[in-house]
This record gives structure tokens, sequence and C-alpha cells, in this order.
């Protein structure tokens, strides 16, 4: 399920090429945030980190809210 904060909606994708993406709520400007060091992402938590099962990884980043 998406994450909704300030107009966009945040979600992971553990497809082939896994990935955080964001874009409006109408879909419009789809925007890749994180695509590489991720193989499951499985979790966010807006403004502060994204973490990745299979390789313990841990992505700090900030959104510009």
């Amino acid at each position: 399920m998406p994450v909704l904060v300030h107009r966009y909606m945040y979600w992971t994708d553990w497809g082939n090429v896994p990935k955080i993406e964001r874009s409006y709520l109408d879909g419009d400007a789809r925007m890749e945030l994180i695509t590489s060091n991720l193989q499951w992402p499985n979790g966010l938590t807006i403004g502060q980190y994204c973490v990745s099962r299979d390789t313990s990884y841990v992505g700090v980043f900030l959104f510009g809210l």
C-alpha cells in the first residue's frame, strides 16, 4: 500500500529491478528515488530511511517535503 505525504504517494517495488518510487496522487510525475543496493525493499519511513531485508541495507535520504 502506498504511503501518502504532501500530495505524493511513495511505494516500494520488489520486481526484477527493486526500487523505491513516488508520484503525484493521480499517478503523474512518477520518479524512481532509489534503484541500487536493494533486493526486497519492504519498509518506508518518509524522510528518514529505507531498509532491504536480504542485504541488511539501510539507505538514508530526505524527500524534500
